[in-house]
């Protein structure tokens, strides 16, 4: 063999050496261990509690800190009783599916498990199958409210089954917010309408609250709807228009929009400063008429493409310090 078929046939063996040690990695740590990572629940009816525990144990050689706890959809409420294990200390994950809001068929639900050992991070995925089937159905699944006094919104329950459930009462988690079941209507469905009234009495922050509506079905003893009320303060000074809404021919320049502030008691409204979150947005302001102020929205079309959505901050100075937040949307057509 010649001295150069010799260096090639070793430049052949170094290079297929070298291909085999980058595809080689290094095995995955499971200081984690489940005891299932997968779960098949089979058949699973709409609107009936479905929850499932994973079981784990820490079989590293040092601590385990759970970082986080990511869901596939807003559906599902992991729970964890601690974050931190020691090498041999086991716990359980609780995995909570909304199912009212999830559609018939196959579904997977799935949770990314982050942790932490020895000063690096991993990740272990739960899921969890089942064949959703819709006999009742609840709209809306689950309720987001904003509001700065009293709402009042309808949940409606059908079931087009041939002997349906009876709707008996209903009840929110919070004394504030009071629900109310209807009389029966329709044929050959079903058909109850839950009327929900957030109260004026309700505190100001964010709530989360459950809807419990039960029936006399023993499957579906209680048909459970999320209920999420941001309780905002009043406002001293209101905005006529609340909404800037301009749709406009492609190429022309849009007209101004005027906006009127008032305060409550009928005060005078004086104006601090006016900010705005886009460059095409322009706004001014003045005093008048009376004792309002006026202010006057504008959107330089040759700085939008085709959409804008804006938002023009005005800070009150009197009757009393305030921060309105007047949206603006802007399409051509």
């Amino acid at each position: 063999m010649s001295r150069m078929s010799s260096l090639g046939l070793l430049w052949v063996r170094w290079g297929f050496g070298l291909l085999l040690l980058l595809n080689t990695r290094a095995p995955a740590r499971a200081d984690l261990h489940f005891s299932q990572s997968r779960v098949q629940r089979g058949t699973v009816r709409s609107g009936v509690p479905l929850a499932q525990r994973f079981d784990f144990v820490n079989r590293g050689p040092g601590a385990v800190t759970i970082t986080d706890l990511r869901a596939s959809c807003g559906c599902l409420a992991p729970r964890l009783e601690k974050r931190a294990y020691r090498p041999g200390e086991s716990g359980a994950i609780l995995l909570e599916v909304h199912t009212l809001s999830q559609p018939a068929g196959s579904n997977v639900w799935r949770v990314d498990v982050r942790y932490q050992a020895t000063d690096q991070e991993y990740v272990a995925s739960l899921e969890l199958l089942a064949e959703l089937i819709t006999e009742v159905k609840v709209e809306p699944a689950k309720l987001m409210f904003s509001t700065a006094g009293t709402l009042r919104h309808e949940v409606v329950v059908t079931d087009q089954r041939p002997r349906p459930l009876h709707v008996t009462q209903a009840r929110c988690s919070s004394p504030f917010i009071l629900a109310q079941v209807k009389a029966a209507e329709g044929a050959p469905a079903a058909v109850y309408r839950v009327a929900l009234e957030v109260t004026d009495q309700l505190p100001e922050g964010k709530h989360e609250e459950v809807l419990s509506i039960f029936t006399d079905d023993p499957i579906y003893r209680e048909l459970r709807v999320p209920v999420t009320v941001i309780k905002r303060s009043r406002q001293s000074v209101s905005a006529a228009p609340a909404t800037v809404d301009l749709i406009i021919p492609r190429g022309q320049p849009a007209p101004s929009r005027i906006v009127l502030l008032r305060a409550e008691g009928d005060e005078e409204v004086e104006v601090e400063q006016v900010e705005v979150d886009a460059p095409a947005l322009r706004c001014r302001w003045t005093k008048g008429p009376g004792k309002m102020a006026t202010l006057k929205i504008s959107v330089d079309h040759t700085r939008v493409a085709e959409t804008l959505k804006g938002t023009v901050r005005v800070h009150v100075r009197r009757p009393a310090p305030a921060c309105l937040e007047i949206p603006v949307f802007y399409t051509t057509r």
